[in-house]
């Protein structure tokens, strides 16, 4: 049986902006077993299909677009309101608290609120293709003097103790403080990615020389299986597609991050390919 998939983004997204998501690439694979797959930017026309993606890039989903998904039969991730840090992790500190060893400082807002920067500040510029990247480029200039040291990911900092962290910072909203809870061996940081769609996932260990352990960062990557604890967790947040990063610090799993909007790395593997393709197929179980 063929079905009619909708993948509901943003309203200021565009056709050419998908192609930055991993969700492009499960949508190939819907297209290529026969299904209609639709892309929605914005929620002011109601395109009937048989299930529903709530892809929001932004780190609080409006209550609108949530309410819009609900018309649908089936609904993925309509439950995933909020992935700011500061709504999950109970490892972030205060400047009271005693706490003696090393922490981590990032955004509270997922990728160091760039998506909010794209998403939510309006600029008079022409309703055009060109009007709509000169905005785009306005936007990178800004987030950059609105936020200061953590306009992206890469600023994250990794601090000895509590003692040196300025006062203030402890007063922003837009970053969170937390113990810095590494998984060494080898003289390696290693950050395990463990992707999923309904009951298909892959996970991956990256490796790297830097704390700040991603695609770029990595100089290893091994597939594993998934610790059953962040399975639960993601049971518990109610998330249907997604990413969580997490490590195993002193045998425990930690979660450091949680996405609902996956993005593209620089190079794709066969390995990441086939990965890709076995999740897309989770979506199968949905209809049953």
């Amino acid at each position: 049986m063929n079905y009619k998939i909708a993948i509901l983004f943003h309203e200021s997204d565009r056709v050419n902006d998908t192609k930055h998501y991993a969700i492009s690439a499960l949508a190939d694979t819907w297209r290529r077993d026969g299904h209609i797959v639709i892309y929605l930017f914005g929620i002011r026309n109601f395109v009937p299909a048989d299930l529903v993606l709530v892809h929001i890039d932004l780190s609080v989903v409006p209550d609108e677009y949530i309410t819009f998904s609900e018309q649908y039969p089936i609904v993925l991730n309509g439950k995933v309101k909020d992935i700011r840090k500061s709504s999950f992790s109970p490892y972030l500190i205060q400047s009271h608290d005693p706490y003696p060893g090393p922490v981590f400082i990032k955004t509270n807002f997922n990728f160091a609120g760039v998506p909010e920067t794209y998403r939510l500040w309006k600029l008079p510029f022409p309703f055009s293709h060109a009007g709509y990247y000169l905005a785009k480029g306005f936007k990178i200039i800004l987030h950059s003097l609105n936020f200061g040291k953590f306009c992206k990911p890469a600023d994250y900092l990794q601090i000895d103790s509590l003692g040196e962290i300025p006062v203030n910072w402890f007063k922003r909203n837009d970053i969170v403080i937390q113990r810095f809870c590494p998984e060494m061996e080898d003289g390696l940081y290693h950050t395990r990615f463990y992707v999923f769609l309904g009951g298909r996932y892959y996970c991956e260990c990256l490796s790297s020389p830097v704390p700040v352990v991603n695609s770029r960062s990595a100089v290893r990557t091994e597939y594993i299986d998934v610790h059953p604890e962040i399975e639960r967790l993601r049971q518990e947040l109610k998330f249907d597609y997604g990413k969580f990063d997490y490590v195993m610090h002193e045998g425990v799993p930690v979660l450091l991050d949680i996405n609902k909007t996956i993005g593209v790395p620089k190079r794709v593997t066969p390995e990441l390919e086939g990965a890709r393709k076995h999740c897309a197929e989770g979506l199968y179980s949905y209809f049953r």
